[in-house]
């Protein structure tokens, strides 16, 4: 975050001091070498270490729920006419748990944020979570956090990402393969749409496609995806890249086929049946779950759904309609001694009967999941504590005791933001 990006001012605005908006907590700030530092509040462990302490089995609807709920409060938040703030990089890993056995949750990493009309980057949002509107070029507004919380939201029931591109072109072609051809004129607004679609024009000036097919509806123009990355294949500098290329987009299955409610196992207890016969997983739930998540996908970001229509959803039914006092609450448990574990329970109450579903796992790599490091960072945010001399080592011990330190040259510009080195 440069100091001429955003004031610290502007910061305190949607700082979360009253901890109602699941907001990370600013605790104060100071200037480091001209490097704006803020320092937050200590956090536990991201949602991708959560999911990874399942061993990518992912977490159960009743959580994901809860999680689901507290990210929308968030995100109406943000939305707020005096705040419009866009986060730009909604991920599990800039969610984390406030308790390392409580499900509270608060967003975290506002580095590449902006507010709605002062968009500052056009390269924004982790791959596997970028918006379709982001990947072809089209303006973007608040709604790209939607469609990221609806990746999320699969991710942490199933375990695995559900876009999982290794690049642009093999996100656009997965994303097309769960929900289908875009629209037209979705893709007319886009810059970049002729990277991945190819936009076909009436020959001898007919209007219909009806001569060629039997969908009378289907007019000209129309677009098709482009099954090669051509414009890699041309770039490529030898024949066996080109060929794994080719190879590779011969795998995509047609526009559509490969279903969201197979992958989330409406009627089959849940993914890969791992759920069949648990509470809290009927094929109610689950098409409640899957209807949800569809709206947050919509193509069109106008139609999609937004934070305050997503909290009266009837996913939600069971948080909204109040709880008894004494009713069950969700508690996420690490161990980091022995073999380490992961345990998801339920409790009734304080002292009632509860269900633990157990995973034997290494420790976590650290209180805070992965080392953090530049690469992990966007658009200015470094880690300050890696930074620190020797000279400055009562701050670094007092920084790096809080959740979040971030740190910007004033003076040397913003980092770019770009694709991890990692899958995700």
């Amino acid at each position: 975050m440069t100091m001429e990006s955003i004031s610290y001012d502007e910061v305190l605005k949607f700082s979360d001091y009253d901890g109602k908006n699941n907001i990370v907590k600013l605790k104060t700030h100071f200037i480091w070498r001209n490097h704006l530092c803020l320092v937050f509040e200590l956090l536990s462990y991201n949602l991708y270490d959560l999911i990874k302490n399942t061993r990518y089995h992912g977490v159960s609807l009743k959580l994901t729920r809860k999680f689901a709920y507290q990210i929308l409060l968030a995100l109406k938040f943000l939305s707020e006419p005096e705040l419009n703030v866009i986060h730009c990089d909604l991920k599990p890993e800039n969610i984390l748990l406030c308790n390392s056995k409580r499900s509270a949750i608060k967003l975290v990493d506002f580095g590449s944020s902006c507010q709605v009309g002062h968009r500052i980057y056009q390269y924004i949002q982790s791959r596997f979570y970028r918006s379709f509107e982001v990947l072809i070029g089209m303006p973007y507004d608040q709604a790209i956090d939607i469609w990221s919380l609806g990746c999320i939201l699969v991710e942490l029931h199933t375990g695995e990402p559900l876009f999982n591109g290794a690049d642009e072109f093999d996100q656009v072609n997965k994303i097309v393969e769960i929900l289908g051809m875009p629209p037209a004129n979705i893709l007319d607004k886009g810059y970049k749409t002729g990277k991945f679609f190819m936009k076909i024009q009436p020959p001898f000036g007919l209007k219909s496609r009806s001569t060629y097919t039997n969908d009378a509806n289907n007019n000209f123009p129309y677009y098709v995806l482009r099954r090669l990355a051509q414009n890699q294949r041309q770039t490529s500098s030898s024949s066996s890249s080109a060929a794994t290329c080719e190879q590779q987009r011969a795998q995509y299955l047609p526009p559509g086929t490969r279903k969201l409610y197979h992958i989330l196992g409406v009627d089959s207890g849940g993914p890969f049946g791992r759920r069949r016969g648990e509470a809290g997983h009927t094929t109610g739930d689950y098409l409640q779950f899957l209807n949800l998540v569809l709206q947050m996908l919509d193509y069109n970001p106008a139609r999609r759904i937004k934070p305050e229509q997503a909290l009266r959803h009837a996913f939600f039914q069971q948080l909204n309609g109040g709880r008894k006092k004494g009713d069950g609450e969700t508690y996420v448990t690490y161990s980091s001694t022995g073999g380490g574990s992961y345990k998801e329970s339920s409790f009734a109450g304080r002292g009632g009967d509860c269900h633990q579903a157990d995973c034997n796992l290494s420790p976590p790599e650290s209180a805070f999941g992965r080392t953090l490091n530049a690469s992990d960072s966007c658009s200015g945010f470094i880690t300050a504590a890696a930074a620190l001399t020797s000279a400055r080592r009562q701050i670094q011990e007092r920084a790096s005791s809080f959740g979040g330190i971030a740190t910007a040259s004033a003076s040397s510009g913003t980092i770019p933001c770009q694709d991890a080195p990692t899958t995700r």
